[in-house]
Formats: structure tokens, sequence, C-alpha cells
């Protein structure tokens, strides 16, 4: 006959008839185990009989098995009363496998209560650690609920500590945050007077020992006697006795803490420190969030009154410029509403300058940042506005549709109109210079002519300093003559009024190699020129006086028979270039590369010249924003170099 102990030993993984007949029982235990296929239930029962197998000899399901049927997350979900039925067809299964294997029934029924009560030991140890489970999941899902709100981040968190003040039987319960500063309140349960404080929250307050703790991640239950920090002097003098402290730590460092504050000593019980530790995780990110919410929204209030207190006007454009955002100045000059966020800024530009805005817009979204723009708006008054411009793309989203720029605006209305009667004085100027010039070389002209007549006129034989004086006056007058033209040629030098266009070197020098072709002729000289496909940016006649200067220079101070003059043309940075004439002439001295540029300055005064050419070369440049300058060696000649615009 087999004892009760050789009987239960015949309930094992092993049996396949057993673990098939426990598989199938299951199907009807409940909708968990009807989701799973035979080879899942095949499994369950087989590690089920294993751990049962386990209890019947050492009287006790340990912990790690028994969340087996509590954390999974099929389980989780599942009611007790469905695992409770499972149990109970699984005993049903033994029973009647005992009683096949047992002809003695009253044995059999001994070894049917040997593991009835196993398996009731096993199931209410599950039904114990579920139960707990469930409260903190509860309590977790209730906070989510609440952050799933809303609602301001320091109201859900005040929500928050007045669901969790009762939970864990506290009298106040605390978020607080932490910083280098050391502890800021952020929401409680209680107003800042039933907290002892006479100031409002948040409030900074000093570290001091406990921080210190919880940054080393460890909780604290702490007595309250009216001495240590100002907060804990406060919290006593309010009726508390006791403070239990929880670090938050995202990765690792101090952020927040959880504070619950107690009338009577609270011991902390087991299941309060599974709830703690369950919700923290969420407690944690939560706070950190609404923290680094509040100081972006205290960052946008501070640029929006950045924003609006700008003394210029602004506004925001999207990639497909339509406004985003305007200040109060940009509202107040345009006399509109706010309403116009949304709309193409293009509606806003005067019909007159519609065309020229199209190529502006194209430029500011090719180009970082576009300046010293000019563009002409019209306000709701049907005024023209005339307004100077400067664009910046902000950093963000690689992607273009996401992309804001953000424009400044100022009114140029009063410089245009000085800028207009600045004009009128120049023009009035230019006709009193070109009256005056024409009142001036009609005497010189008439001297030189008389001083030739003269001359054809004298009889041979007079004393020679005669025909000297005679030729110094006709030489003087001419001279006179070619600086009162060259003067008016320095005043008309500055820059056109029309549009700036590209301009190829090839399309200059031609005009210039026909200017000096006689005299490179007779002096047997040539110009070489070296240039890429480089283009200027400008105007051709004001590019050809400049090049027309620097050859005619570069040649009156070349040797007499066969001079080279060298042109190139190379880029020098994006958006310039530099256009260079070298020479083989006498050179110049270094006192004298300055003064040479300056108006009737020469550096060999023994040469013909007016000493205005090397001046119109340094007006024309400065005119389109570039720049001239010189190298040279006396004795090896010179290389004039001047910095031009490109396309």
């Amino acid at each position: 006959m087999p004892t009760v102990d050789e009987l239960l030993a015949q309930i094992d993984a092993n049996n396949k008839t057993l673990v098939t007949q426990w598989a199938q029982s299951l199907k009807s235990a409940g909708a968990l185990y009807r989701s799973m296929d035979e080879i899942g239930r095949q499994a369950l029962a087989e590690g089920t009989i294993k751990i049962i197998s386990g209890v019947l000899q050492n009287e006790e399901i340990p912990n790690d098995l028994a969340l087996r049927f509590v954390e999974p997350p099929p389980y989780r979900a599942q009611p007790i009363s469905e695992f409770i039925n499972a149990t109970l067809q699984a005993l049903k299964v033994t029973r009647d496998f005992l009683h096949s294997i047992c002809q003695d029934s009253e044995l059999a029924e001994k070894a049917q209560r040997r593991y009835e009560e196993a398996m009731s030991q096993a199931l209410a140890k599950v039904c114990m650690l579920r139960v707990r489970r469930q409260s903190p999941q509860k309590l977790y899902n209730a906070i989510s609920a609440e952050l799933g709100t809303h609602r301001e981040m320091r109201d859900i968190f005040t929500s928050i500590a007045e669901r969790l003040a009762p939970e864990f039987l506290a009298a106040a319960c605390i978020f607080a945050t932490y910083d280098d500063h050391g502890i800021r309140f952020y929401a409680s349960n209680l107003s800042t007077k039933q907290l002892g404080f006479n100031t409002p929250l948040p409030q900074h307050l000093e570290k001091e020992g406990s921080p210190q703790k919880l940054a080393m991640g460890q909780d604290i239950v702490q007595t309250l006697d009216g001495t240590g920090a100002d907060y804990k002097i406060a919290f006593y003098k309010a009726g508390f006795c006791e403070m239990h402290a929880y670090p938050l730590m995202p990765q690792g460092r101090l952020t927040g803490i959880l504070v619950l504050l107690y009338r009577q000593p609270h011991p902390i019980t087991e299941a309060d420190q599974e709830k703690i530790a369950f919700i923290k995780p969420l407690l944690t990110s939560s706070l950190r969030l609404a923290e680094r919410t509040e100081a972006l929204t205290r960052a946008e209030q501070t640029i929006e009154k950045l924003f609006n207190d700008s003394p210029n006007m602004l506004c925001a454009i999207d990639y497909q410029g339509r406004i985003a955002r305007t200040n109060t100045r940009f509202r107040n000059v345009l006399g509109v509403t706010d309403d116009v966020v949304g709309i193409p800024f293009s509606w806003l530009v005067h019909p007159d300058w519609f065309n020229r805005f199209s190529d502006l817009w194209t430029a500011i979204q090719q180009k970082p940042q576009v300046t010293e723009a000019r563009i002409d708006l019209i306000t709701a008054a049907s005024q023209r506005l005339p307004l100077a411009l400067e664009t910046h793309w902000l950093e963000g989203s690689e992607d273009p549709s996401t992309r804001i720029t953000l424009i400044a605006l100022w009114n140029i209305s009063k410089h245009l109109e000085q800028a207009r009667a600045h004009e009128q004085q120049i023009d009035q100027l230019n006709a009193f210079s070109h009256h005056i010039a024409h009142d001036l070389r009609a005497p010189l002209r008439t001297i030189a002519s008389y001083a030739g007549m003269l001359r054809e006129d004298l009889p041979n034989g007079l004393a020679e300093d005669i025909y000297d004086e005679v030729d110094r006056i006709e030489k003087a007058a001419t001279r006179g003559d070619a600086m009162i033209s060259g003067m008016l040629q320095f005043a008309s030098s500055g820059p056109a009024q029309e549009t700036s266009r590209p301009v190829k070197l090839t399309s200059l020098i031609q005009d210039i190699q026909l200017q000096f072709a006689a005299e490179l002729q007779e002096r047997h000289g040539q110009i070489e020129i070296t240039a890429d496909e480089t283009l200027l940016l400008g105007h051709t006649a004001p590019f050809e006086t400049l090049l027309a200067n620097l050859i005619g220079n570069a040649l009156r101070y070349s040797p007499q028979e066969a001079p080279i003059i060298r042109v190139s043309l190379r880029t020098d940075s994006p958006g310039w270039a530099i256009l260079s004439v070298q020479d083989e002439g006498i050179g110049i001295a270094t006192e004298d590369r300055d003064r040479i540029f300056e108006l009737f300055q020469r550096a060999d005064v023994s040469q013909s010249g007016s000493g205005i050419g090397l001046a119109i070369v340094r007006r024309i440049a400065h005119a389109y924003g570039g720049e001239v300058s010189v190298q040279s060696e006396l004795g090896q000649g010179s290389t004039f170099s001047v910095r031009l615009p490109t396309p």
C-alpha cells in the first residue's frame, strides 16, 4: 500500500496525462486562459505543478515564485475571482487523478487534503500580493488622471498633494524642487499660513544637512523639535512633530522632494513604502517636467516683453511668408490689430513696391540674414510707409516648413526727406559747378588759343626766352583747363542711380583699348588681360572710368618704349572680387602711397597729369562699398588693386 508522500509524488510535471488534463481544465476557468493557445496552457500547467511540488516540500511558496502570478502584464488585469476559479479547477483535476491511481479512497482523501493545503497556502500568498499591488496601482492611476487634466501644473500638483495626504494619513503633503540655490516649495495641500509661513510660496530656503542626505538617495524621517533650518522651525510652530522626506531623483540627481508632515508620530509601514516606491518615478518625471514648463513659460513671457517693448517694428514670418507674430510697435505704426497673424506679409506691401518685394523675399529665403534692405508698406490709412529692413532666420528645426525669420523695420521717411533735400542741393551745386567751370574754361581756352597764335606770329630771331614764355603761357592755360575738366569728372564720379547689374571685364577692356590704341601703337606697348568668369556688380560707365584712369596712370609712369600693362580680375571672397592693374614703371615711395589718392596729389610732379585720376578711382570704389590699395617699390613698378562687389 503506497504512502501519502508516495501518492503526492505522482503529481509531477513530467506526467503528461496529468499536465494535459490540468491544461484542458483551464479553458473553462476564464478569459485569460482562453486567450492562450494549447502550448501556453500546457506550459502554465507544468510550471504550476512544479511550484506546488516545491510547496509540498518546503511548506511555503517563495515570494519570487508567487510574483510570477502577480507581476506579468496578463495577470495585472486579471480579476482575482478568475484566478481562484482556475485554482479550483486544478484541485478537481488533482482529486480525480489521486483517486484514479489509489484504490484506497481514505488514503487518496488524505493525500488530497495535503495537496489542497499547499494550494490554499500558495493561493493566499498570491492573492495577498495582488491586493497589495493593486493598491499602489490605483494610486498611480489616480495621479496619472490628475496629470492628464488641462490645468496649470502647479494646480495639478496641489490636487495630487490633496490626494496623497489622506492616502498616507499625513496632515500635510508638500512638493518641493531642489537646485543649486536650495529648496523651493512648489505645491501643497495646505496654505502657506497653515504650514507656518508668512510669505507666499514658492520660497527658496537655505541648504543644510537633510538635502545632502536626500541627494544621496536616502529617505528621511525626522522629528521636529523647533531646531534646525527655518522651515523646520516653521513646521514645528505650525503644530507638526514629524517630517518624512523622499528624494525624487531623475538620472541620479536630486531635483525634487516629496514631504509628508504629521501631527503625531507615524511609523512607516511596508505598504506605505511600496506605494511611494511605485509612484516615485511618475512624480519625479512629472515634477521635473512641471518645473521646466514653468521655466519655459517665464522665458516666453520675458521674450514677449522684450519683443513688445522694442522701439523698432518687429514681426516673425514663417517660411511661406505668413505673419506668425507682431509686436506692439509694428501694429501701432501700421494701424492694424493682431488679426494680421496668419496672413501673407506681402499683403502689407505697398502696390508700387510689390514687384521688388518678390526679389527681396527670394533673397530672404536663401540667406541667413539680410541687412540694409528697403521696403515700402501700406498703413491702414492707405499711406505709403518707407522702411529699412533687416532679417534673421531663427535657429531651430532643420525642416524648412517650420522655420521662422525675424524681421526688424525702421521708419526712414525723415531720412528719405533729408536725402531728397541733399540730392537737390547736390544737383544745384553740380549745376553751379558746371556753370562756373564753363565760365572759367572759356578764358583759359582763349588764353591758350591766343598764346598759340602769338607763337606763330612771332618773327624769327627773337630771344629764346620769349618763345619759352609763350609756351609756358599756353601750357599753363591747357593745364588749368584739364584740371577744371578733371574736377567736373570727379564731382560726377559718385554712385549711379540705376539698379546694379552684372558687368564683364572683357566688355570694359574692349572700349578702353580703343581709347589708348594710338598711344599703345606709337610706344609699341600692350595690355595683358587675365580674368576668370568673375562678373562685377555695378554699372559699366563708372567701371570704365575707374579702369581707364588706372591704365592711363600706368602708361604715364611706365617706360616710354614697349610698356606692358597687366590687368587681372579674380574672386576674393563671397560677393567680392579684386581688379588689379600692374605696370613696370618708376614705382612709388612708401611715404607717397596714401597721399596719391588725394585730390591734386601726384607722386612725381615731373610727369604730366592733373592729380585727379586716382582720387576718382577711390571715389568710385567707395561708392560701391569697396576700396583701393597699391603695392609698389621704387624702380620696380606698381600694382593697384580695387575691391569691387560681385553678383
